[in-house]
C-alpha cells in the first residue's frame, strides 16, 4: 500500500511540472547595497588621524547632517576633484612593510559619485608630505580645467632643491618638470599657477616654471584665495600695526590690474587675520576672515563676514570650537569649519549667522574641508 502511495505522489508532481511548463526554479539573486546618497551640497573632509599611517576622507551631507561615505586612505592624503566634480584623485604614501619598508607615494582616481575607484596606485615618488595636519593649499593639485596634475616634490639628491612635476591627468605622462617656487601655489583659470608668498603675488607658466611678478605687493601676506568664476586673487594680509589688509587684482587682464589695494577691514581687538583663515563666497560677495589671538593657538575664535564690494563687516560667527580650516558652500548659504582636537564640525547658516548645529565624534582629527566643484 505504501509503495502505491509513493507512486501516487510521484505522478502528481510530475503533473504539476508539466503543467508549469517544467519551469526552472529562479534563484533570488542575493541583495546588492546601493550606494549612499552624497546629498546635494556634500562636502569632503580629510583626517589624517593625528599623522597614522591608516587616515580617512569623510564625505559629509550638511543637509542631513551625516557621514554618508567614508575613503580609506594611507599617510598624509591630500585630494583634488575633475573640473565637472565627477572624479577624484586621491594622493597618499605607504611603506610596503606597514611601517617600515620601500617608499610608495602614489596617486588614485575615484569615481567621486559612486566611490568607484578608477586608477589605483600611479606611482608619483619624492611627492612632498605635510607634517601633522594637511597644508591649506595642496602639495598636489589639479589644474582649473581638469587636464593636468600638479605634484611638489622633495629634491634628488638635495631633498631640500624642491620640484615641480606636472602630469596629463588621463595618462599621467610627465609633462613638465621644474624647480617648485617657495610659496602656496593656486592654479587659474587660464592655465597659470598663482604663487602667493614671501609678501609677493607672483604667476607661474605651467610648462616651463617662468615666474612673471604681479605688479601689486602684498607686504604680511597671511591668505590669498583665486576667485571661482575669473583670475581675481583676494590677498590678505597684516601691516606693521596688525591692521588686517585686503588687496584684489585682476590677474586676466594684462598687466594685471590692481581692483582694490591694501583696503583696511575691521577686526576685533588683540586679534590678527589667521594664516590661511580666508574663503570667498562664489559669487564673489562676502570675503570670510578668521581671527586668532594674537598669543593664542592659532585658532580662529571668530570669523568675520565682509562684503566684497564695500569691505564692510556684514556679521560674525561665533562657535564654542574655534576653526582650524574655514570653508563656504557651493551655493554660499553655509559656512564650515573643523576642529580637528575636538573632532567637531560646525555647519552655520551665512545669512543668520548662527551656527546650525555641531557634528561632534567626527573621525579622529577632520583637519581640512574640500568644497567640490559646482555641479
Amino acid at each position: 500500500m505504501k509503495w502505491f502511495l509513493v507512486v501516487l505522489m510521484l505522478l502528481a508532481s510530475g503533473c504539476a511540472a508539466s503543467a508549469a511548463g517544467l519551469a526552472t526554479p529562479q534563484v533570488t539573486p542575493p541583495p546588492t547595497a546601493s550606494p549612499v546618497p552624497l546629498g546635494r551640497n556634500a562636502i569632503f573632509i580629510l583626517d589624517p588621524r593625528n599623522g597614522n599611517v591608516v587616515t580617512q576622507i569623510l564625505v559629509v551631507d550638511p543637509d542631513e547632517r551625516r557621514v554618508t561615505q567614508t575613503y580609506r586612505t594611507r599617510y598624509t592624503p591630500e585630494i583634488a576633484f575633475s573640473l565637472d566634480g565627477s572624479r577624484l584623485y586621491v594622493a597618499d604614501s605607504y611603506q610596503s612593510r606597514v611601517i617600515r619598508g620601500e617608499p610608495h607615494d602614489v596617486i588614485s582616481v575615484y569615481d567621486a559619485r559612486t566611490g568607484d575607484l578608477l586608477r589605483d596606485d600611479v606611482e608619483i615618488p619624492k611627492r612632498l608630505l605635510y607634517k601633522g595636519f594637511p597644508n591649506p593649499q595642496p602639495f598636489t593639485f589639479l589644474s582649473r580645467d581638469g587636464r593636468r596634475v600638479f605634484v611638489g616634490k622633495y629634491g634628488d639628491p638635495d631633498i631640500h632643491a624642491l620640484r615641480m612635476t606636472v602630469l596629463d591627468a588621463e595618462t599621467f605622462k610627465t609633462l613638465a618638470e621644474y624647480p617648485r617656487p617657495e610659496c602656496n601655489l593656486l592654479p587659474l583659470r587660464d592655465g597659470r599657477v598663482l604663487c602667493a608668498g614671501q609678501s609677493q603675488l607672483r604667476t607661474i607658466d605651467p610648462l616651463t616654471g617662468t615666474a612673471s611678478q604681479v605688479s601689486a605687493s602684498a607686504p604680511g601676506l597671511v591668505a590669498a584665495v583665486v576667485a571661482s568664476t575669473r583670475d581675481w586673487v583676494y590677498a590678505v594680509g597684516t601691516d606693521a600695526t596688525g591692521a588686517t589688509l585686503v588687496s584684489v587684482v585682476d590677474l586676466s587682464s594684462s598687466p594685471p590690474h590692481l581692483v582694490a589695494e591694501r583696503v583696511s577691514l575691521d577686526s576685533p581687538p588683540d586679534s590678527r587675520a589667521g594664516f590661511n583663515h580666508v574663503a570667498l563666497s562664489r559669487d564673489e560677495s562676502r570675503l570670510y576672515v578668521g581671527f586668532v589671538d594674537q598669543a593664542g593657538s592659532g585658532l580662529a575664535g571668530e570669523i568675520w563676514a565682509f562684503d566684497a564690494r564695500t569691505w564692510a563687516r556684514v556679521g560674525v560667527f561665533e562657535s564654542a570650537d574655534a576653526a582650524f580650516h574655514v570653508a563656504v558652500s557651493a551655493d554660499g548659504k553655509q559656512l564650515y569649519t573643523v576642529n580637528p582636537f575636538e573632532n567637531t564640525l560646525t555647519i552655520f547658516d551665512t545669512t543668520t549667522f548662527r551656527v546650525v548645529t555641531v557634528m561632534r565624534d567626527l573621525g579622529e582629527t577632520p583637519a581640512q574641508i574640500v568644497i567640490p566643484p559646482a555641479r
